[in-house]
């Protein structure tokens, strides 16, 4: 709101003319660019930091440069893959698009950057498949994505013994998908405050009207999500 005073022919204030605009559109749209901004800068810091570790791991392996190059190489790749997944896709805005991949795919291209083929039993995968809509997919894969970075760093897939499993029900019009990490480090008290990846996450699923929440049990982080049954269809 601005205020202005109105003045007569010698100068004299004789009244004042008041101007609201509202600018709630405006406020949003800022809002919107700061939490893309954040957003970008969380998935770079992510980027660099499983990037280093990769390069790391692979340096333990391999005999030679060419097969570290070549392992290296394979890896990033997988993780570029991964990464797109949980990009914004501006075509997916209507629940009657076409599926475009099943959970099952999902989860092992997210998970194939850091477990490689003698490895995935780490990784378990229970229940039926579904295919996702375009809609539910970014969201689901980001909330999968983070929860998969942060077991990579500090829990079940930090350490060489440890394994997660990720199990699918259904239940009525609902499905719940079960993350369960053992065999981490263990868990001396749950986290002081939520991340940005982790607030980011509950708010792509909460916007499909579904929830995701954490359990931090001392054996390992325990983690629910329920989505609505017309985002996930079984497999034929």
């Amino acid at each position: 709101m601005s205020v202005s005073p109105l003045q007569d022919e010698s100068g004299r204030v004789i009244g004042a003319s008041k101007i609201a605009r509202d600018i709630t559109d405006r406020h949003r749209a800022f809002e919107q660019q700061q939490l893309l901004l954040k957003e970008m800068e969380h998935r770079i810091k992510n980027v660099f930091s499983i990037a280093s570790g990769l390069i790391s791991l692979c340096a333990k392996r391999a005999q030679t440069p060419e097969e570290l190059s070549k392992m290296a190489r394979e890896r990033l790749d997988a993780l570029a893959r991964a990464h797109a997944l949980t990009a914004p896709r501006p075509d997916s805005g209507t629940e009657n698009d076409p599926p475009t991949i099943t959970l099952h795919e999902l989860l092992q291209t997210i998970v194939s950057p850091h477990l490689d083929a003698t490895e995935r039993r780490r990784f378990d995968v229970l229940g039926e498949d579904l295919s996702l809509s375009s809609k539910a997919l970014t969201p689901i894969a980001l909330a999968v994505n983070e929860l998969t970075t942060n077991a990579v760093k500090y829990g079940a897939l930090s350490s060489p013994d440890g394994a997660v499993t990720f199990e699918v029900q259904s239940q009525d019009d609902l499905v719940i998908m079960r993350w369960t990490e053992r065999g981490g480090p263990l868990i001396v008290a749950p986290p002081d405050h939520a991340g940005f990846g982790t607030r980011l996450s509950e708010m792509a699923v909460g916007q499909l009207g579904g929830t995701i929440g954490r359990d931090w049990n001392k054996e390992g982080l325990s983690a629910k999500i329920v989505l609505k049954r017309s985002l996930c269809d079984p497999l034929q």
